[in-house]
């Protein structure tokens, strides 16, 4: 008879060293003061950064890109900051 395999520990993000633990419980509270909840203050962090602005039109369709960005990326089980 085989062992059952055992199951690997969950993964861990580097974003989650924000939000885990007792310490960061005032992060926590700030998140949720933004309007989170436990399964989006559990969520992965993903930032999305853009150089759009008004001055050029070379960028100013960047904004709306990263919109989009921030979009899969939440339906993708993260957080787009």
């Amino acid at each position: 008879m085989s062992k059952p395999k055992a199951q690997p520990p969950p993964r861990r993000f580097r974003s989650s060293v924000i939000d885990d633990g007792l310490i960061r419980a005032t992060t926590r509270a700030f998140l949720y003061a933004l309007g989170q909840d436990d399964e989006e203050v559990r969520r992965p962090r993903v930032a999305v950064i853009h150089t759009g602005g008004e001055m050029s039109p070379c960028n100013t369709g960047l904004r709306e890109q990263a919109n989009h960005a921030k979009t899969g990326i939440y339906a993708a089980g993260g957080m787009g900051l």
